[in-house]
């Protein structure tokens, strides 16, 4: 399955996806862990706060129509350089999502370094984008719970939902919500189309989901 890169411009709504889709990417999670040493007992790790890590892409932005371009990719290299640009002159906050994956995170472009090299005309380009955390004054969690459950039944290691309330939080993916809510990520789509949502690969913090019993979702 050929995977889409896609840049949404979270104020303006603008959406730019990746005329080539890069060869690879990898991302990381983690946290800050720190080590002390206790005299007479050695050392001992410490759980720290979530880190954020910088990645980079490798991205071709074509000056052909190549028949290996993303569907409705232009060969225009300027309209890409000129996107990723401004975002990190204006200091841009855009989602990233990779489609059908768990990636869909709130990033800023550190840098964008492009140039040419084979005479075609076609640009080459490397993207670094940092994972942008929004400050959070509480660290509350912000489920609500709209009708009483009842009971606590458990479907595997899955919690029995009823009618529920969930607002997104930074670094959120329906495909993620969906296997801590109903312990099948493949609902996403299914739970998409339940809230009215067009692309199951774009939410935002702060929207709120409708959560429904798991059998409105699977039919059962």
């Amino acid at each position: 399955m050929l995977r889409k890169f896609i840049f949404h411009d979270v104020a303006s709504g603008q959406e730019v996806i990746l005329p080539v889709t890069p060869s690879s990417y990898q991302v990381e999670t983690g946290q800050g862990v720190q080590v002390v040493n206790l005299t007479q007992f050695g050392d001992y790790a410490l759980a720290g706060f979530p880190s954020i890590y910088a990645f980079t892409l490798d991205c071709m932005f074509p000056a052909q129509k190549y028949p290996f371009l993303t569907p409705g990719a232009q060969p225009q290299p300027n309209t890409y350089i000129t996107f990723f640009e401004r975002a990190a002159n204006e200091k841009l906050v855009l989602r990233f999502v990779v489609s059908d994956t768990l990636v869909s995170r709130e990033v800023l472009v550190e840098y964008i370094r492009y140039g040419e090299q084979d005479g075609t005309n076609d640009v080459y380009a490397v993207l670094s984008l940092m994972p942008y955390r929004r400050l959070q004054l509480t660290s509350s969690t912000s489920i609500r719970i709209d009708e009483e459950v009842q009971g606590a039944a458990r479907t595997g290691d899955a919690p029995t939902v009823t009618q529920q309330s969930y607002t997104i939080q930074s670094g959120d993916t329906l495909w993620g919500i969906c296997r801590k809510f109903y312990g099948d990520g493949t609902l996403a789509y299914k739970l998409a189309d339940y809230n009215g949502i067009q692309n199951a690969n774009l939410i935002y913090d702060g929207d709120t989901l409708k959560l429904p019993e798991k059998s409105l979702l699977t039919g059962g």
